[in-house]
């Protein structure tokens, strides 16, 4: 089974340019905490899925996911 992180991680390699010329919306707070919690590597299992679902679903929203790991890298002492 291929690693759900390695999937995010290849897309925003490959589309990073496109994904941020189609930023149209921020994802409700509620989201992007979860985001965030994602890139902090402690979003639970069964909620990955559930976020990773929709984030198929709203592809605008990788880019805050791309700006919260960019963040840790500039600050990995950053808290959530």
């Amino acid at each position: 089974m291929t690693n759900p992180f390695e999937v995010v991680a290849g897309f925003l390699e490959r589309f990073d340019a496109e994904v941020r010329g189609r930023e149209s919306g921020e994802p409700p707070e509620e989201v992007r905490a979860k985001l965030r919690s994602l890139a902090l590597g402690t979003l639970p299992p069964g909620e990955r899925a559930a976020l990773f679902s929709q984030l198929e679903q709203n592809p605008e929203w990788v880019a805050s996911l791309a700006q919260e790991v960019k963040a840790l890298r500039a600050n990995p002492v950053r808290a959530s």
